[in-house]
C-alpha cells in the first residue's frame, strides 16, 4: 500500500459497493450462505484487484506475483485436512463449541503434519519445533 493511498481508497470504496448488493443478492437467494458467498465473492473481486495492481507496478505478468505453487500446497494440505476435522466434528459428543475445537485440533494436526511431511513447512517453523524439543543446556553460573 506504499504511495498507494487514493487506489486503496477507491478499491475500498468499490469493495463496499459491490459488498452490499452481493450479500444482500445472496441472502435473498440462499440465505445466510448465500450472503456469505456474496462477502467471499466480494472480497475474491477485491484481492484479485489488488494483485493486478501489484503486478503493474512491479511491471511482471500476474503469475509472477502470485505464488502458484505456495497456493497449490496450502490448498492441497487443505483438502487433505478437511476429512479429519468433518470426522471429529460428526464423532465428538457434547456442545457444539467442544465440537468445534476438536474438529479445529484436528484440522491443524492433519494440515501441520501434512506440510511437515512434505517438507512444506517453513524452516523457521521447523526450528520453533525442534527447539522445544531439545533440552537447553544449563547458564553457566556466574561467581558474585
Amino acid at each position: 500500500a506504499r504511495a498507494q493511498n487514493r487506489f486503496v481508497l477507491a478499491l475500498s470504496a468499490a469493495k463496499l459497493a459491490a459488498t452490499v448488493p452481493l450479500v444482500l443478492g445472496g441472502l435473498a437467494v440462499r440465505g445466510p450462505f448465500g450472503a456469505f458467498a456474496g462477502w467471499i465473492a466480494a472480497d475474491a473481486l477485491a484481492r484479485a484487484a489488488m494483485l493486478a495492481r501489484t503486478a503493474a507496478l512491479f511491471g511482471v505478468p500476474l503469475r509472477a506475483v502470485l505464488p502458484l505453487r505456495a497456493v497449490g500446497r496450502v490448498g492441497t494440505a487443505t483438502f487433505c485436512a478437511m476429512p479429519a476435522a468433518w470426522i471429529v466434528l460428526r464423532a465428538t459428543p457434547g456442545p457444539l463449541v467442544a465440537r468445534l475445537a476438536a474438529a479445529s485440533l484436528a484440522f491443524a494436526a492433519a494440515y501441520l503434519g501434512l506440510s511437515w511431511a512434505r517438507g512444506w513447512l517453513p524452516a523457521g517453523w521447523i526450528g520453533l519445533f525442534r527447539d522445544r524439543a531439545e533440552p537447553r543446556p544449563a547458564a553457566a553460573q556466574s561467581e558474585p
